[in-house]
């Protein structure tokens, strides 16, 4: 298939921050073409890349970067950040972001530069796209552009490939456990 701007590429580029992209929010349709929903927290920041101060009692904080968690600033780049979750929830077939991590150490950890491991089924390219989406620094993180070429990239290789890497699931991986989303609140 060919890559077309995706969403969140569209979203960027109009100045638009989602601020709760996340496994929950996609729908796919009968074509089998993956749609963001839920722009119930988007907001407009310009076209320019600017910030978004944002103050709230309810906020994903699972799927938030350190500089959002800590300052409410949102960015495109913090949507970068959160497409890095999804990624990890896709690759984990909806496992559960940070599972192990007490949700009071959440901040602390990011800060020190802790990041969820690799997937069990996770390639080695894709985890390292990942790790680049959940840089500390936020304008160190790729612009959703770049994620959309390198993305197609790795699809073009796994179609020329081998796809066994993608079967192999652990259903005893800690990232399985389900826990009570009202924690992944704040």
């Amino acid at each position: 298939r060919e890559w077309r701007e995706n969403r969140e590429e569209f979203l960027a580029s109009r100045g638009i921050v989602h601020r709760d992209i996340a496994a929950r929010n996609i729908m796919v349709d009968m074509r089998e073409t993956c749609k963001v929903g839920d722009f119930g927290l988007s907001r407009s920041i310009g076209k320019e890349q600017g910030n978004y101060l944002f103050q709230a009692r309810k906020l994903p904080l699972k799927w938030m970067p350190p500089e959002s968690i800590e300052k409410y600033y949102f960015s495109t780049a913090t949507d970068v950040w959160s497409f890095g979750i999804l990624l990890f929830e896709i690759m984990t077939l909806g496992g559960t972001p940070y599972a192990g991590w007490l949700m009071a150490e959440l901040f602390n950890r990011l800060k020190r530069g802790e990041r969820m491991e690799k997937p069990d089924n996770c390639t080695d390219k894709l985890y390292e796209i990942m790790c680049k989406c959940w840089a500390d620094l936020p304008s160190n993180r790729p612009t959703f552009t770049v994620l959309r070429k390198q993305l197609a990239e790795l699809l073009e290789d796994a179609q020329q490939g081998d796809y066994d890497y993608y079967l192999k699931l652990n259903a005893k991986a800690h990232y399985y456990v389900l826990e009570s989303s009202a924690y992944d609140l704040i």
